[in-house]
Formats: structure tokens, sequence, C-alpha cells
């Protein structure tokens, strides 16, 4: 077993992980609110970039950082996990091939629990968090537009 503390390197900040040399890619996984200021810092620095959802709360902000990155060759994508759920992959098969005839109509529920969180978390804080649809609800409207 290998010693993990050997082969970390641990940042005290965003902008120390940028200067980095030897870092292609960087990995957006803090709350929405900050997926645009650090997604293009990390762009501007040239590093590729995989966000989570969403890429940014502002659609502005979105279009700046697929501007960004295309100018300058770089991966920029929004990760929405979902589409690697082998369930949803399984479904989408199903009504792809027609296997139980012409899909008239179908849902998923969403179980995700959110009563461990407390009253001021950000997630309850539809600016940084986007709102219930950003947080939720992108995962239905990514797999049903697909």
């Amino acid at each position: 077993m290998k010693d993990i503390n050997s082969s970390v390197t641990i940042y005290s900040s965003l902008e120390e992980l940028c200067k980095e040399s030897s870092i292609d890619l960087a990995y957006v996984a803090t709350p929405p609110y900050l997926h645009y200021s650090q997604s293009k810092m990390a762009l501007l620095a040239g590093k590729h970039v995989i966000c989570g959802k969403p890429a940014a709360t502002q659609l502005s902000h979105a279009i700046e950082l697929n501007e960004i990155a295309k100018r300058n060759l770089l991966l920029f994508v929004v990760n929405l996990m979902q589409r690697y759920n082998v369930l949803y992959q399984s479904v989408s098969e199903l009504i792809r091939k027609n296997i139980f005839g012409d899909f008239l109509h179908g849902y998923f529920e969403n179980y995700a629990s959110d009563e461990a969180l407390t009253e001021q978390h950000w997630f309850w804080d539809e600016e940084k968090s986007g709102g219930i649809f950003i947080e939720h609800g992108v995962h239905f409207f990514d797999m049903f537009s697909r």
C-alpha cells in the first residue's frame, strides 16, 4: 500500500495551484457560486477544466467560460454525473431500441436527502446554489434532452 501522504500536494490557494506547470487539468467541485471565478482562473492559467454543474449561475458567465476555453484550445466541460448512472443508461437504451413500443411517459424520482443540512448551508441560498432546479432538477432536464 502506497502512503498517500507522500503522493499528495496540498496547495494553500487556487492561485498557487494554477501556477503549477505540472498540472494540466482542474476539477472544480465547489458550490455553484464559485464555479465561474474558479473555472475562469484555471482556464486563464492554461488548465483544462472539468466543472461540476452548473458551469456558472449566470448564462453570460457560462458563455464566457466556453469562449475562453475555445480561444485557448482548452477543454471546458460540465460534469453532469447522472449521465453515468447505470439505471439511466439502461432505461435510455430500452427507449432508444423501442423494446416496449413507443415511449409515452416516464419519470425518475430523486431520493437525495437534504435533512442533514442546516438552515445556513449554501444549498438553501439561491444566490450560492442557483436554486433547486440547478441543484437537482438539471439532471432530469439533461437526461431527457439527450
